[in-house]
């Protein structure tokens, strides 16, 4: 039993430290880094040998990881062996901050955030909770083509969804809440001294920066309240973005702890896992071939060896 609460707090202390796909990203690949795996890129070429432990990412929100067979690459055809795959995503339910944020609404004179919702969040679940910011950042440089990527996290409970009385919603269902009129959060209490750029003012102060160097931010709600176990015995583990980080933990953990065998193994998470999405990160993308033809490629294959190798692969 104290194994497994040791394994169910420690996904509870990377759901925590993941308040956004970019840091689930980020705490993987410190994760394999620890564990001695080789971070890759394809604008070089790839050099890989027996045992390998590799990882390649893309856009902050996708990230490939492999373990190469121990075999001799002549000795035993990775073609005909084939590649053990799991995959997940990265990004979980929430809603997304709009390029035009701030807001000050009247009567009432709150300071307000203005959102969109981002992968179907359930919306009952978001009322009443201290929220917060993260995400990443543009920031100036010296190529305007190349700006500075910083992920950022606020950490403390700025904003906040409130309910409304009960005799105001007796009868509504999930269906009648309306995002755009209900769901927007509030930042504070507006008054003749509150300043048009808060936002970018909370974010410049945050990562010790001139708000002036901010180009663009993509940012995130999320709740700040840590998750626990809860039940007379701790059975049940109540954390927020299960969808899909509960795969992307065990799947990492799977690929790292792993014992070495005769087999390819490898760990693909997307930005988005819908086959629609064209994301730079997610799931329909070139990013999940373009790496496997970079394997074929450094060991000596073609297009035929790749044909061959995907069709002999479990996914």
């Amino acid at each position: 039993m104290k194994e497994q609460a040791d394994r169910a707090n420690d996904f509870i202390d990377f759901i925590a430290k993941s308040p956004t796909k970019y840091h689930a990203i980020n705490n993987i690949k410190s994760k394999l880094l620890k564990h001695n795996f080789i971070p890759l890129s394809f604008d070089n070429k790839w050099e890989l040998s027996p045992s390998g432990k590799y990882f390649i990412e893309q856009d902050n929100s996708a990230l490939i990881a492999f373990c190469m067979s121990p075999h001799d690459f002549k000795e035993q055809s990775l073609f005909e062996d084939g590649i053990r795959l799991v995959c997940a995503h990265t990004d979980s339910p929430t809603f997304k901050i709009k390029p035009v944020a701030q807001m000050i609404t009247t009567p009432g004179h709150y300071m307000q955030l203005n959102t969109q919702g981002y992968a179907w969040p359930i919306l009952s679940t978001w009322f009443d909770r201290p929220l917060s910011l993260a995400g990443r950042v543009a920031l100036k440089s010296k190529s305007p083509f190349k700006p500075t990527i910083r992920l950022i996290d606020i950490q403390d409970p700025i904003l906040l969804i409130p309910n409304i009385a009960f005799h105001l919603t007796k009868g509504k269902t999930e269906s009648g809440i309306s995002k755009q009129k209900e769901m927007l959060p509030i930042m504070g209490m507006a008054n003749r001294e509150t300043n048009e750029n808060e936002l970018f003012e909370l974010m410049a102060k945050k990562l010790n920066i001139d708000k002036e160097n901010i180009l663009d931010y993509e940012l995130y709600l999320y709740p700040v309240d840590k998750g626990q176990l809860v039940g007379i015995n701790a059975d049940f583990i109540v954390t927020p973005r299960q969808d899909d980080l509960i795969m992307v933990y065990a799947a990492s953990e799977a690929l790292i702890n792993s014992p070495a065998n005769d087999t390819t193994k490898m760990i693909a998470f997307f930005d988005a896992e819908e086959e629609t999405n064209s994301t730079q990160g997610g799931a329909d993308t070139p990013f999940l071939r373009n790496t496997l033809t970079k394997i074929v490629k450094s060991i000596g294959g073609d297009e035929e060896n790749l044909i061959r190798l995907i069709s002999r692969s479990f996914l």
